[in-house]
């Protein structure tokens, strides 16, 4: 083996923190984890449901890259947000829609909706933030919208039932003013999630 081979060989590394970065750590398909054809049946069907899977087993990874997926496929435009480290209710929703808006301008190539939510709906009643802005935007995209939250078995008390609320709201809306399909990571069982009324109707499991 040449040195450049060897140097090559050894830039790869194994990942167990994070999401894997493909180019620098080793990486098996996060697409062939799941079952791919039933979850794209899921998003046909309108459906909001659950990816359940234990700590450090990938979840991030394989959202990300189902997140690519389905925006290089040109049916639905898709959008991912973390609250993984956030428990305080204002900071929660604001951050949901800062990452939703964030990950809508950087496919747009613009600051059009990170503007608009500080310009405007940080002035808004604060238990409508998350409705009212991700309705707003649904409005503007002709693709039906997928959003994919990790971090919300994090969330306890008033506000997990704030999120929940909110999105539950906005449910009967979609597609055109609201994401036709939400998937949230979690540990917790779809009990938990559905505890102030049904809103997930399917629980995935990752493959391990």
């Amino acid at each position: 083996m040449c040195e450049i081979d060897r140097v090559a060989i050894m830039e790869k590394y194994f990942n167990t923190a994070g999401p894997n970065q493909p180019d620098s750590q080793y990486t098996l398909n996060p697409l062939k984890r799941i079952d791919l054809a039933e979850i794209e049946l899921l998003f046909e069907q309108k459906k909001y449901f659950v990816l359940h899977a234990p700590r450090q087993t990938g979840k991030t990874s394989m959202l990300l890259a189902l997140r690519d997926y389905l925006n290089a496929g040109g049916k639905y435009f898709c959008v991912y947000a973390n609250i993984n480290s956030i428990v305080d209710c204002d900071k929660v929703i604001n951050e949901i829609c800062t990452q939703f808006a964030n990950g809508v301008d950087k496919f747009i190539d613009s600051p059009k909706y990170a503007d608009e939510f500080e310009k405007k709906y940080l002035r808004a009643t604060k238990s409508c933030w998350l409705t009212c802005f991700i309705e707003d935007v649904c409005r503007d995209f002709e693709n039906p919208i997928v959003f994919l939250l990790n971090g919300i078995d994090n969330l306890e008390g008033d506000t997990f039932l704030s999120v929940i609320k909110q999105l539950r709201v906005g449910f009967n809306e979609r597609p055109r003013r609201f994401p036709q399909t939400l998937i949230i990571t979690g540990e917790e069982e779809l009990n938990y999630y559905n505890q102030y009324g049904k809103l997930f109707y399917e629980k995935m499991q990752l493959d391990m």
